[in-house]
């Protein structure tokens, strides 16, 4: 818990576009003599609750310029959030410059617009800058700084205010910044993607990736989603899996669920020098079990053989018969080894809805740090 002393006022700062419950943590922290800063909409919003409120423009010295686009990019916001402890702030004090606690901000609705096809002058307006900037910084300091990105992190919130008497623990800041981080990622690539998407429909190249070989999918995590693989290019006339050091000998062409699941089980079972087989369903671990290839899998097999029920069944050595065989007899999507036997290789490929994929562990290795991409409703 951090340190606060007794003669200083904590401080919250709340720029949110979705004010829902805002009301609430604000009482909590009204009864705990926060200090309310606030922006624009959300400044009214708390005064027509009753709230005593900073606006932002009282506390910069600045008022909101070009219709509201710079409000918060300013040092006396910025210096407050990542101000790296109490003591720190002895060297801002003549500049006005002074601690905030607890910074509470949700996104623009750019999703929404998107989602609703808004005109592009407006989808563009609906282009976060500030927003993102205040959750990096906050979340980067969150040593001293509490986090809240999403109204469903409320609740939680006020548990640890009464629970720490007004502040909260490190290891709940710890996880606030993490959801931070990865709703401005999420929020940048749905940008991104729009950005693509339009210039796409302009007739310009909508790949921005550096990938030279972009493979639509099926769908994506769900089937109303989209996605794409997107891959180096391969030699000529080889095939596009080539370029990352796969070969597919049989079955259907993977999907957006078969390739995580394959990268997630080839990565579990080099991670192992000795003799291995992993089986994974939905990112998750089913089996696992060390030794020769048929070894390995009646191993693994006997750890969960239901949930194992049409799982990705990886080996880092080569694949027998033996293995093959019991292989054969189950439902799967995927067996992905580096080597195969001939006999074993003859036996999997006369399933012909299974995916039987031989790896480079290197070359697959090096390739798979987030290579699949799925979109939202689109």
């Amino acid at each position: 818990m951090a340190d606060v002393p007794v003669s200083r006022r904590r401080r919250a700062l709340l720029s949110v576009t979705d004010k829902s419950q805002l009301e609430h943590i604000a009482v909590l922290m009204n009864s705990f003599e926060y200090e309310l800063i606030a922006s624009g909409g959300t400044a009214t919003y708390l005064r027509e609750h009753g709230f005593a409120v900073t606006a932002v423009g009282d506390l910069t010295g600045y008022p909101a310029i070009f219709g509201g686009r710079v409000k918060t990019l300013h040092p006396a916001v910025h210096g407050g959030i990542l101000g790296p402890t109490i003591e720190a702030f002895a060297e801002t004090e003549d500049m006005g410059i002074a601690p905030i606690d607890v910074v509470v901000v949700n996104l623009y609705r750019f999703e929404d617009a998107v989602t609703r096809q808004a005109g592009e002058a407006e989808t563009v307006e609906q282009i976060d800058i500030g927003g993102p900037a205040l959750l990096r910084a906050a979340a980067k300091n969150f040593g001293r700084v509490t986090v809240l990105s999403d109204p469903a992190q409320y609740e939680e919130f006020l548990h640890e205010l009464r629970f720490c008497d007004g502040d909260t623990s490190l290891a709940f800041r710890r996880r606030l910044a993490a959801a931070a981080f990865r709703r401005v990622a999420d929020y940048n690539a749905a940008i991104a993607d729009w950005f693509a998407s339009q210039a796409e429909s302009a007739g310009a190249p909508a790949q921005s990736t550096g990938a030279e070989n972009v493979i639509p999918l099926r769908y994506g995590e769900n089937p109303h989603q989209s996605a794409t693989l997107e891959l180096p290019a391969a030699a000529p006339g080889a095939p596009a899996l080539a370029a990352v050091g796969l070969t597919r000998h049989g079955g259907k062409e993977l999907s957006y669920n078969n390739i995580v699941d394959l990268v997630a089980a080839v990565k579990l079972v080099c991670d192992f020098d000795q003799p291995c087989c992993g089986v994974i369903k939905h990112t998750n671990p089913c089996g696992f079990g060390l030794g020769h290839a048929s070894l390995a899998l009646e191993r693994a097999l006997m750890c969960d053989p239901v949930s194992a029920f049409g799982g990705v069944f990886a080996f880092n050595g080569e694949v027998d018969e033996e293995a093959a065989a019991v292989l054969a007899k189950r439902f799967l999507e995927i067996v992905a080894a580096p080597a195969y036997s001939e006999a074993a290789l003859q036996r999997l490929t006369k399933k012909k809805n299974v995916r039987v994929l031989t790896y480079d562990p290197e070359s697959f290795l090096r390739a798979t740090h987030g290579k699949t991409r799925s979109y939202g409703d689109v």
